[in-house]
Formats: structure tokens, C-alpha cells, sequence
């Protein structure tokens, strides 16, 4: 009659222990979901910035940065003229949240995608969630998205700097591509990581499993 007695304190202390297993630590973070993190957040700051512009407006842009200054040309246009040259820049410049066709609808879902993933790869890593298998988890699909993103991005350079278009190439678009390559690499490098600690880490659990009842009562 009091062999049942001892099992039942044990449970909340195991539950305790599970809860205390599946705190936000960051130091669960692997090396690949720091770099995909990292690079997810330049890609937001980055998507802000000119991606593309045209001729035009790059002859506008350097009017207006050179209005003001000491160097050589300054000074030669009016305030009038500089605003139209700044008007005109605007209006020549997109970055990746402005919109004009479909592929940039669906290169800007793609981004988000990967910037969402990446967040939430890494706030599950860190709270310990586990995933029987790699593929269906979120890094794998992380790096799913920033392959999809990439060859979007690119699809979308190739069909506005064609033989007949003015469009010129600004700083975000190669650093938008070096994010996403980023990314790209590091959640597979987060995945082998994975795979080398599960052996090494199949035994500990093992050994912290508790006993089945039948070797309890024995």
C-alpha cells in the first residue's frame, strides 16, 4: 500500500524541471542562427534604402548633395532648381517596399518572410523547442525563404535592367543580396550544427530519462 505513496510528489518536480528545460536562454543559439539573425535585421534597414534609380535621377541626387557645400559646382543653382532636382530624384529612386508590379509584390512577401522566419528561428531555439525533424523546422524553412528571396530579387534586376531601360543599380540592391546570402548560408550551417550536437546529446537524455514504473516498483 505504500509503494504508490513516493510517485506522487514526483511529478510536479518533473514538470518543474521541463518547465526550467524550455526557458528563453540565447545561449541555446547556434552560431548559424546568430549570422541568419544578424543578417535578417541589416536586411530590414537595408529594404529601406535605394535600390534602383535612373540617370537622371542620379544627376539629380548629385545637384542636390552638392548644393551647400565648398566643393567645385556649388552654388551654381537656385533653391527652385534644387528642389525640382530633389523631386526628381525621389521620384526615380525605388527601394524594395515600393511596388509597381507583381514580382515586386512577391520579392517584397519574400523578404518579410525571411525576416519574419529569422526572428522566429531563433526566439524558438532560444526557447528550446525541438523538432523531430530538421526539415520541417523553422530554420529549414528560413533557409527556404532566403533562397526563394534571392532568386526574386534577382528576377526582379533582370526585368528592370534590360537593354532599353535607364534604370541604374543603387547600394541596396547588392547589399540586399549579401543579406540574403547571408541567410542563405547560415541556417544550413545552423542545420549541420544540429546534426553534429544530436549524437553527442542523445545519450544525456537517455541517462535523464526517468525510470519506467515497472523498474520503480522492482
Amino acid at each position: 500500500m505504500s509503494t504508490d505513496s513516493p510517485a506522487g510528489p514526483e511529478q510536479p518536480v518533473e514538470a518543474g524541471e521541463a518547465s526550467e528545460g524550455r526557458a528563453f536562454d540565447v545561449f541555446r543559439l547556434r552560431l548559424g542562427d546568430v549570422v541568419a539573425l544578424l543578417a535578417a535585421f541589416a536586411l530590414l534597414f537595408i529594404m529601406a534604402g535605394d535600390w534602383y534609380s535612373t540617370a537622371t535621377g542620379v544627376e539629380a541626387r548629385e545637384i542636390v548633395e552638392r548644393q551647400g557645400t565648398e566643393g567645385p559646382g556649388s552654388g551654381l543653382f537656385d533653391d527652385g532648381a534644387v528642389e525640382d532636382a530633389r523631386v526628381a530624384a525621389e521620384q526615380a529612386e525605388r527601394n524594395a517596399w515600393q511596388i509597381s508590379s507583381p514580382v515586386d509584390l512577391l520579392t517584397l512577401l519574400a523578404l518579410l518572410a525571411t525576416v519574419g522566419l529569422a526572428i522566429a528561428a531563433a526566439a524558438l531555439r532560444a526557447a528550446g523547442r525541438e523538432y523531430p525533424e530538421a526539415r520541417r523546422s523553422p530554420t529549414a524553412l528560413l533557409a527556404a525563404a532566403a533562397l526563394v528571396a534571392l532568386l526574386l530579387v534577382v528576377l526582379q534586376a533582370a526585368l528592370r535592367l534590360d537593354a532599353d531601360s535607364e534604370v541604374v543599380v543603387r547600394i541596396g540592391l547588392p547589399l540586399g543580396v549579401a543579406a540574403l546570402g547571408m541567410v542563405a548560408c547560415a541556417s544550413p550551417l545552423a542545420l549541420r550544427q544540429d546534426q553534429r550536437a544530436a549524437p553527442s546529446g542523445s545519450p544525456a537524455r537517455e541517462r535523464a530519462a526517468p525510470d519506467p514504473p515497472e523498474a520503480r516498483r522492482a
